[in-house]
């Protein structure tokens, strides 16, 4: 089975105001992840799980960005909750 991504309207919004490069780079993060939990491969990914308020939610960094998402192994679905920079997200 094959993982899909669900992305808030927030986070999409906040993709496509950055730079193109920018919005490759988050991209590319994800992709990793996806392929990351596809085969289990280890990669160099900084994915790490959240504690206190964010109980069960997961974080990439790219850059001064962070990714909030969590992961539904069940449905095979990674929901991105928000997108944003570092100071603003938490």
């Amino acid at each position: 089975m094959s993982w899909t991504f669900q992305i808030s309207k927030e986070s999409s919004k906040f993709l496509e105001k950055q730079i193109p490069k920018l919005q490759e780079s988050i991209k590319d993060k994800l992709r990793t992840l996806k392929e990351y939990l596809e085969t289990g491969n280890s990669i160099a990914l900084d994915l790490k799980a959240l504690k206190g308020d964010w109980q069960g939610f997961y974080r990439i960094r790219v850059g001064k960005i962070r990714i909030i998402l969590t992961i539904h192994t069940e449905s095979f679905l990674i929901k991105i909750h928000e997108i944003n920079f570092r100071g603003s997200i938490y």
